[in-house]
């Protein structure tokens, strides 16, 4: 529990001066101390965006919501572990005021006697997760983040890189913001030296092939 309560602090993001060095703690705990279950299936993180909205950090691409730290968020992009968030309805439409959330766009998918299987790409994962976890008559399936049993780290903190977010890496004049390097992924938990596959697919989105002079910094 200590863990998670850990990662709920972090997830508090009203008053936080540097979004950047906060989305660095948030994916070194998720990508070493943190896996999603699901009816005993486990998916360790391998891709992850960062999007929050506030005064001092407008990225005007964060959808508007209200949720509190650590909540499932879904939207037409996929599936969010949510910010604490706040939005109001201004000029006929919804707007931040503040929060956002960890769009999940890659895990490894690990079934007792099956081979690991790598999900890539939002929609796939939002699909993957919330596949059974509700029936007609009522009865769930649950969707946790649960804390690694295993002490041992099996991603270095060295492992973890960054790069710019899949396809919205412009401001709203069109310009380019290679300063948002706001993509975490990790390469060592599979065999992917040429690429990503899913299904017999190749993932076109891979994340090691976004070049960013300022990712590399």
């Amino acid at each position: 529990m200590e863990k998670i309560k850990e990662l709920q602090e972090l997830l508090q993001m009203e008053n936080v001066k540097d979004a950047k060095e906060r989305f660095k703690e948030i994916a070194k705990m998720l990508f070493q101390d943190f896996h999603i279950e699901k009816g005993g299936v486990c998916y360790d993180f391998l891709e992850i965006e960062f999007y929050f909205f506030s005064d001092n950090h407008p990225d005007t691409t964060t959808y508007p919501r209200n949720t509190e730290a650590g909540e499932w968020f879904f939207h037409l992009s996929g599936l969010d572990i949510a910010f604490k968030s706040k939005k109001k309805h201004e000029k006929g439409k919804d707007v931040n005021v503040f929060g956002g959330g960890i769009l999940i766009r890659s895990i490894l998918k690990r079934e007792e006697g099956k081979e690991a299987e790598v999900i890539a790409g939002p929609l796939r994962c939002l699909c993957e997760l919330c596949k059974g976890i509700m029936n007609i008559i009522g009865q769930p399936i649950s969707l946790q983040l649960v804390a690694n049993e295993n002490q041992e780290k099996d991603v270095d903190i060295k492992d973890i890189k960054w790069t710019i977010r899949q396809g919205i890496a412009v401001d709203k004049n069109g310009e380019i913001k290679e300063e948002a390097c706001y993509c975490a992924y990790v390469r060592n938990r599979y065999n992917c030296d040429s690429e990503w596959k899913n299904g017999g697919k190749t993932y076109s989105a891979k994340p090691w092939e976004r070049v960013s002079k300022e990712c590399k910094k």
